[in-house]
């Protein structure tokens, strides 16, 4: 019969050149668990903390988790979050040319972010008060 070697090669090679899809991306959600797994799950509550108050100074704010940061994004990215170690978060805001003072630190990017200009480091809830507050306002305005 005509047709059917050839037929039967091409089943052959499909089955060995048939290729699987890859996984799919992981969403949100497993992004920002998979930052706050193990040692790092006592920072969470920071990072709820910052998500409140950026949501009051901002309503529409949203949180991007990446794989190694969450973006802050008012109309642009003005802030990205960063589990540092087990201890520390870092909060990374773009504020352009200000003069680092107090607990405000230069930094040249946070995360792969662009636009991060300075950091403050996070340890407990006590960090995030009014100044942090006067600074993520600050960054927002700029952003905007």
């Amino acid at each position: 019969m005509p047709g059917t070697v050839e037929r039967r090669i091409e089943e052959e090679l499909s089955e060995d050149i048939r290729v699987e899809a890859p996984p799919p991306p992981p969403s949100p959600e497993e992004l920002l668990a998979a930052q706050f797994k193990g040692r790092k799950a006592d920072l969470r509550p920071l990072y709820d903390g910052l998500v409140h108050i950026a949501r009051r100074l901002y309503p529409r704010v949203r949180c991007e988790p990446l794989p190694n940061v969450v973006r802050f994004v008012a109309r642009q990215p003005f802030a990205v979050f960063r589990a540092t170690s087990a201890v520390r978060a870092d909060l990374g805001l773009c504020l352009g040319p200000v003069s680092a003072r107090g607990r405000l630190r230069p930094c040249k990017g946070l995360g792969g972010v662009d636009g991060v200009t300075h950091r403050i480091e996070l340890y407990g809830p006590g960090d995030l008060d009014a100044d942090l507050v006067r600074w993520m306002k600050r960054a927002i305005e700029t952003r905007s």
